[in-house]
């Protein structure tokens, strides 16, 4: 749908609208294509209406990422980080336990958008490649392991 179309829809249509396409796109799983898509073709409309309007309009999204549904919680957290970064970082870091593509794709965008949270990703990372090396060593090397 295109922006046109959608502006003259309210801020509640709109969110109400995003949740429709954000669940269909949960069902597209790993297909890229159909995800991206409805991303396109749905979800980048009717958010950039929202963002169009102002801060306001936009946190209107943020609702979303209190729903029952834990794609259109990550999806709502994506487009509306703008609206409220710290709530949008909490549900992100909240779904990261979560299996399939919500845990995955919770991770990749903190650790692309979130300097922080890719700071700690990175350290955490490192040391537990370290503690794999020695572990390694020790399997290897007749039990002994490096301090």
């Amino acid at each position: 749908m295109t922006i046109e179309a959608l502006a003259g829809w309210t801020d509640e249509a709109l969110v109400e609208y995003f949740r429709k396409w954000a669940i269909r796109q949960s069902q597209c799983g790993f297909n890229a294509i159909a995800h991206n898509r409805i991303d396109q073709e749905r979800l980048v409309p009717s958010c950039n209406v929202l963002a169009a309007r102002g801060k306001e309009s936009l946190s209107k999204l943020l609702r979303l990422t209190e729903d029952g549904n834990a794609h259109v919680q990550l999806t709502a957290a994506i487009f509306a980080f703008e609206a409220d970064p710290n709530q949008c970082r909490k549900v992100l870091k909240s779904l990261l336990p979560q299996p399939g593509w919500v845990g995955i794709a919770a991770l990749v965008w903190l650790a692309d958008k979130d300097a922080e949270f890719a700071a700690e990703f990175e350290r955490k990372a490192q040391l537990e490649y370290d503690n794999y090396k020695k572990e390694q060593a020790g399997r290897f090397s007749g039990g002994e392991t490096e301090n």
